[in-house]
């Protein structure tokens, strides 16, 4: 998603979305620098929401519903000082 194309067109505010169309829109997670929880904001059919949970680290985040996204994303590099590392 770091490019335009005709299949999709990378744009920047969610809170200014009001197209009637396929979307993505990516939620970030709780340990982000501002601490506060992302929620989706678009919120409508058709769509797809992305969680980046790479900072969710739950035995520092209380956990305070479920979690049933679309899709979810993880990391362990994070958690073990493996950022810069590429195995496998």
């Amino acid at each position: 998603l770091s490019n335009n194309n005709r299949l999709h067109k990378w744009a920047g505010d969610a809170w200014t979305y009001d197209k009637e169309e396929p979307y993505i829109e990516v939620v970030t997670s709780t340990n982000n620098p501002d601490g506060n929880i992302r929620e989706p904001v678009v919120k409508r059919g058709g769509g797809i929401l992305i969680h980046d949970l790479a900072y969710y680290w739950p035995q520092y985040t209380a956990i305070t519903s479920p979690a049933d996204h679309d899709l979810m994303l993880f990391t362990i590099s994070k958690c073990t000082g493996h950022a810069g590392a590429r195995i496998g």
